[in-house]
């Protein structure tokens, strides 16, 4: 099997794509949660935790210990240490 061989400018451009269908996928969430709250008869907590949950979803495994284990074994894999 063949690496993927792609620029740096690929990379970024991949990257800053998926960054902001992120926002927009989060943007258009948080403007419907009134339309949960109505619908679910929620509280206001209840309405925030709602539309927080998609942010934190995405950002707190980045910060867990977990990915650093993960992300270390990627790094210290064999296959990638035989290059």
């Amino acid at each position: 099997m063949s690496p993927l061989r792609r620029t740096l400018n690929q990379g970024l451009f991949g990257a800053t794509l998926g960054f902001f269908m992120g926002c927009a996928a989060v943007a258009l969430f948080g403007s419907a949660a009134s339309r949960f709250q109505e619908v679910m008869h929620l509280s206001p907590i209840m309405v925030g935790l709602l539309a927080a949950t998609p942010a934190l979803s995405g950002s707190l495994p980045r910060i867990s210990p977990i990915s650093t284990v993960t992300f270390a074994a990627h790094i210290l894999s064999p296959g990638r240490m035989a290059a």
